[in-house]
């Protein structure tokens, strides 16, 4: 076993050691017809999720340098972000994709190259035509159960080497045409 995939087991571990529990409370109804009288059933369902990961801001100019990507990539990050709804999902459409262009003063066939390249490194994850979500292990939106879930559906492992960090999709290939 290698220094790496310690590390990741060590984060793990201590991550669901601080689990939380989180309770719902439902009530339900039922009406006895022979009597009329209403019923009132109370359950509990207790859900367990690990507590939100400790951080650090990660400012978007050093990712660039994380993942190896070209140089100047941040910009274009930085617009990005501003697209992002709720559950991580970004909309890259034409219109978006000119209005970062026009925005950077750059081609827009630069801003094709590095989302491919994002995406390459799995740092935008496609899940549909001009649809990506942000990787989130990287960017997280919205309340922590719900990025837990989506690091939980999307299957990332995450590797640690020496001088990087690399995201792998499990069971797919990067996308490699149009985006």
């Amino acid at each position: 076993m290698n220094l790496a995939t310690n590390k990741m087991e060590n984060l793990l571990k201590e991550n669901f050691k601080n689990e939380e529990k989180i309770t719902y409370k439902e009530k339900k109804e039922t009406i006895d017809y022979e009597t009329g009288e209403i019923k009132e059933e109370v359950e509990y369902t207790t859900i367990k999720i690990p507590k939100e990961d400790n951080y650090i801001k990660l400012y978007i100019k050093y990712i660039t340098y994380m993942h190896n990507l070209p140089k100047g990539l941040h910009p274009i990050i930085y617009e990005l972000i501003k697209y992002v709804n709720y559950d991580n999902k970004i909309i890259i459409n034409k219109d978006v994709k000119e209005t970062i262009a026009k925005r950077l003063k750059i081609k827009e066939n630069t801003i094709k190259q590095h989302i491919y390249n994002l995406s390459k490194e799995n740092i935008l994850i496609r899940v549909a035509q001009a649809t990506y979500i942000l990787n989130p292990y990287i960017f997280g939106k919205g309340n922590w159960k719900d990025i837990y879930e989506l690091r939980k559906n999307l299957e990332i492992d995450v590797i640690f080497t020496e001088d990087k960090i690399i995201f792998k999709k499990l069971g797919a290939q990067n996308n490699e045409d149009n985006n």
